[in-house]
C-alpha cells in the first residue's frame, strides 16, 4: 500500500491506495498555536491513532519535498516552513511505520504543471468528475463524483481539496515509480 502526504502548515492532504487505484483520502488539519511545528506533529500523531488504514501494509511513504527555486513565486521562507514541516511529518512517520520513503519534490511527481492540470488528469485516471475551483492558473480541483466509493469522510470541506488532490497524484505518481 502506498501512503502519500502533502504537508502544508494549516492542512495535510492524504491519500492512500494500491498502484493505479485509491482506498482513501483524508485531510489533518492543523491547530493554531505558537508552535507550527509542533502542532504538526501532534495532529499527525493523532491522525495515525485514530484513522482506519492497516498501516503495517504500508509498503511506500512519499511525502513532498521542498526546494527553493530561482525566480519562482513563493517567498522562500514560506518553502523553508514547508520543508521543515516535511521533516517534522517525516520523524513521525518513522517511528509508526518501516515503509520504503519517498520525498519527491513537486517538480518530480507532478512535472511543471499547474495545480488544476495535474489533478483534473489524477481525477479522470481514477474516473471521477470534477470541477475547478479558482482559476485554472492557480486553482485546484475539487471531485464531483467517483470519490465516495473510497474512504473519503464527510468532515472533508470542498478547500481540503487544495492538499489532498495532490496527495492523490503524488500516491498515483508512486504506484508507477516504486510498483
Amino acid at each position: 500500500m502506498i501512503l502519500a502526504f502533502d504537508p502544508d502548515s494549516k492542512n495535510i492532504g492524504v491519500a492512500w491506495g494500491s498502484p493505479g487505484s485509491l482506498s482513501g483520502v483524508d485531510v489533518i488539519r492543523i491547530e493554531r498555536g505558537h508552535c507550527v511545528h509542533q502542532q504538526v506533529g501532534r495532529a499527525v500523531l493523532s491522525w495515525l491513532q485514530t484513522v482506519p488504514l492497516p498501516f503495517d501494509e504500508v509498503t511506500t511513504v512519499v511525502v513532498e519535498g521542498q526546494r527553493i527555486r530561482p525566480r519562482a513565486a513563493a517567498r522562500p521562507n514560506d518553502i523553508l516552513l514547508l520543508g521543515q514541516l516535511a521533516g517534522v511529518l517525516i520523524g513521525v512517520l518513522e517511528t509508526h511505520m518501516s515503509a520504503q520513503l519517498v520525498v519527491p519534490y513537486p517538480e518530480e511527481w507532478k512535472g511543471q504543471q499547474p495545480k488544476t492540470v495535474n489533478q483534473a488528469r489524477s481525477y479522470t485516471q481514477l474516473g471521477w468528475t470534477y470541477q475547478i475551483q479558482g482559476s485554472k492558473k492557480t486553482g485546484y480541483c475539487i471531485p464531483i463524483s467517483g470519490h465516495r466509493s473510497i474512504y473519503c469522510p464527510s468532515y472533508m470541506r470542498p478547500a481540503d481539496w487544495k492538499h489532498v488532490g495532490d496527495a492523490v497524484g503524488m500516491a498515483l505518481w508512486a504506484g508507477k515509480v516504486t510498483g
